[in-house]
């Protein structure tokens, strides 16, 4: 995929283990106060669980020109006290010099077709902040709760034909 003269892939992680350090150091630093297992170290073991292929969970990555520039995951669940919630988007994140060129949409898009592909219908996350930006993807309003001391809005995509006609617009699998 090409965006502003970058050279974008989507990738498994699977595929760039060399990336699974890199990685894990930015989700803590990003997402640290958001466990399940608050430690660098924990956060690094579950990337290396979510180091699969078309299963549940799964971590993409986006490389521009071969340098990790964003990620996205696709896991059982996000929130300890919501687990009969399932699957989760979670740890959608883009490298802020990579920001705004697309990234983000692209990683929620192909985990978006990946959930659709293992016959998933309904797909959740959290946000604090984002919640405009994650409806503009077909996301819904569920609920608000505390999460970790801070209020976060639980979201929920239905995936249709109408996600399905979105998923197919701009994305290369």
């Amino acid at each position: 995929m090409n965006f502003e003269g970058l050279d974008i892939e989507i990738a498994y992680l699977k595929d760039f283990p060399q990336f699974v350090e890199e990685l894990s150091i930015l989700l803590h630093n990003e997402f640290g106060i958001y466990p399940p297992g608050g430690s660098l170290e924990q956060r690094k073991l579950r990337l290396l669980r979510y180091m699969q292929k078309k299963s549940i969970p799964v971590t993409f990555i986006a490389l521009i020109n071969g340098r990790l520039a964003g990620t996205a995951s696709l896991i059982d669940y996000d929130m300890d006290n919501y687990k009969y919630l399932t699957p989760w988007l979670a740890s959608v994140y883009t490298i802020s010099k990579f920001r705004r060129k697309g990234i983000a949409s692209t990683l929620i898009r192909r985990v978006l077709k990946e959930a659709k592909d293992l016959g998933v219908d309904k797909l959740y996350l959290f946000t604090e902040k984002l919640v405009l930006y994650f409806e503009t993807f077909g996301w819904k309003k569920k609920f608000d709760t505390e999460y970790k001391g801070r209020i976060v809005t639980i979201m929920y995509n239905e995936l249709s034909k109408n996600t399905i006609d979105f998923l197919n617009r701009n994305i290369k699998v």
